[in-house]
């Protein structure tokens, strides 16, 4: 099993970063994070890592695409 992404201990979930409508979408670009079950709760009830999260996965996005393809794809901009 792999490392939790923020804490290094073991992971027991695998989180989706971007949820509901676009949940597909963050299957497709691997975005995707092992946490373990405490980040993960973390992760749903409090707004900094989530987004955190997302700005990590949009940068690396606009390495290949445009702001403006994020934003049609996942909705809004996160930088």
């Amino acid at each position: 099993m792999a490392d939790c992404y923020f804490c290094l201990r073991q992971a027991t979930d695998l989180h989706h970063i971007f949820q509901g409508p676009f949940k597909k979408a963050s299957e497709a670009h691997n975005f995707m994070v092992y946490l373990c079950r405490e980040c993960h709760d973390r992760v749903h009830r409090e707004k900094a890592p989530r987004i955190h999260l997302r700005q990590m996965c949009q940068a690396e996005y606009e390495k290949v695409f445009t702001r403006e393809d994020f934003i049609k794809e996942f909705g809004r901009s996160y930088l």
